[in-house]
């Protein structure tokens, strides 16, 4: 019999929770993927905006960076195995595991072909729900069966869409906050602290 499917808001609110009371080795496995990548990247991007040397070194810098998005997909997949061990209750993965090290190469293997198949799917836009919970199951099936994560990402369709339509209006409103610090950084720091510029 097929479960009823919960309500986006209801997934949301279970999905915080999760994170609430996830111990801190749970969350110190996240950051010690995407810490690392978003250090890397920001360097990389300013360094190939603003060095007069960035083609010298632009192929080295972007393989590191690729290196860097491959050790994020790595941790995160280890994240969300662990909160997946939180609910189910079976012992989590350790790092050293030969589990974990199958599952991280599937991550190294699978991952990146998303680069590719978002934006196709994106174009097409009726499959774009299923390609991008089926990335994001990828990491949370056992074993890294493709066949479960792709069984599982076509269930809930109407779940599937309503949750990414919540996560794109939350993404414009970090992105807004973040425009409007930006703008009105300078006027505070000259407001408040007598700053003219913040550059030379």
């Amino acid at each position: 019999m097929k479960r009823p499917a919960k309500s986006a808001v209801e997934l949301y609110e279970e999905a915080v929770y999760l994170l609430r009371r996830a111990p801190a080795s749970t969350l110190a496995a996240y950051y010690a993927g995407s810490i690392p990548f978003v250090l890397g990247f920001l360097f990389f991007w300013a360094d190939l905006s603003q060095s007069a040397f960035a083609y010298d070194h632009c192929a080295p810098a972007a393989l590191a960076v690729a290196l860097l998005f491959l050790w994020m997909m790595y941790w995160q997949s280890l994240f969300v195995q662990k909160l997946h061990a939180e609910l189910s209750g079976v012992p989590p993965p350790t790092w050293r595991s030969n589990d974990a090290r199958r599952l991280g190469f599937l991550q190294l293997a699978v991952q990146p072909t998303k680069f590719v198949a978002l934006p196709i799917a994106a174009l097409i836009l009726l499959p774009f729900a299923s390609v991008y919970a089926f990335y994001q199951n990828m990491m949370a099936v056992r074993d890294g069966d493709l066949r479960e994560a792709k069984k599982q990402a076509l269930v809930w369709q109407s779940q599937n869409w309503t949750l990414i339509a919540i996560l794109a209006m939350l993404v414009v409103v970090v992105f807004i906050n973040i425009a409007a610090a930006i703008l009105l950084a300078p006027y505070l720091a000259k407001m408040l602290l007598g700053i003219e510029r913040f550059w030379a």
